[in-house]
């Protein structure tokens, strides 16, 4: 059996089994958990609470966070590549160098997130919300940013070669001269 504490160390949620690769852990409460380095890949958390969770350097590849709310939520260094986060709640979560290279976050909102250096290339953000988003150094090749807004948001250094620019808006965002190489026009 596996304790899930949270940061006091109190335990907030038990899980039959010996690890939480592959676990169900849909609609968990597990808001302000540790799972610092912990291996959850394939996991479904689907509907699950995370907000304010520890999930720094912790293994979530393939795992599915489908409608789940990470708001707030440590994920600093995560591995999430291939993840499925569609419509999630990522709202002023830490992402800084986390790999979400080929992750879904269809209409996913990150506003206010800090994706500093971070991985997203090949992922597929249409129409998620980076308002405000610190995407300073982040990896957007051949991303899918359709519809996306990134209005005040930092694009400074961002890669963006070969992604979908359509129907995105970045009303006063701020680009440094590296990414504003690759953005098709201007800013008004």
């Amino acid at each position: 059996m596996i304790e899930i504490k949270n940061t006091d160390g109190d335990v907030i949620f038990s899980h039959e089994g010996d690890t939480l690769a592959g676990a169900d852990l849909r609609r968990a409460e597990l808001r302000g958990a540790n799972l610092s380095r912990a291996e959850v890949s394939g996991a479904d958390l689907s509907d699950a609470d995370l907000s304010r969770a520890d999930l720094s350097r912790a293994d979530l590849s393939r795992a599915k966070f489908f409608r789940a709310k990470l708001i707030h939520a440590n994920l600093a260094n995560a591995n999430l590549k291939y993840a499925f986060l569609a419509e999630t709640d990522l709202e002023g979560a830490d992402l800084t160098s986390a790999s979400l290279i080929r992750a879904k976050l269809i209409r996913s909102k990150l506003a206010n997130a800090n994706l500093k250096g971070a991985f997203l290339a090949e992922a597929d953000l249409e129409g998620s919300d980076f308002e405000r988003a610190n995407l300073v150094d982040s990896k957007l090749t051949c991303a899918n940013l359709e519809g996306c807004c990134f209005d005040h948001a930092n694009l400074e250094g961002a890669k963006l070669t070969d992604a979908n620019l359509s129907n995105v808006s970045f009303y006063d965002a701020k680009f440094g001269k590296t990414a504003r190489a690759f953005l098709p026009y201007e800013n008004p």
